[in-house]
């Protein structure tokens, strides 16, 4: 079985031990909430928020925005890193 995961939530879950939602947001200073918005598309970090979640991760901030993982059979992989984005 394949999932892409929004790249916030894969962090998070290959974090060893795996943080939840809430302990993601008390890292960086922000409601539960919150996380559950970034990972589900309703809001993106802003540079500051994404810079924190980077050093929680040791990733870049790049990773943070456009990551992309998938798990396949309950193992995560990096795809890639989509730096070609559309820019405003």
């Amino acid at each position: 079985m394949r999932e892409r995961l929004n790249a916030i939530k894969a962090l998070r879950l290959a974090h060893n031990p795996p943080l939840r939602q809430v302990d993601l947001a008390v890292r960086i200073g922000v409601e539960r909430g919150v996380i559950s918005l970034y990972e589900n598309g309703g809001r993106e970090p802003s540079i500051k928020k994404a810079m924190q979640i980077a050093r929680v991760f040791h990733v870049s901030v790049e990773h943070v925005f456009y990551g992309v993982f998938e798990v396949v059979d309950g193992e995560q992989a990096v795809l890639e890193v989509d730096l070609d984005v559309p820019r405003a």
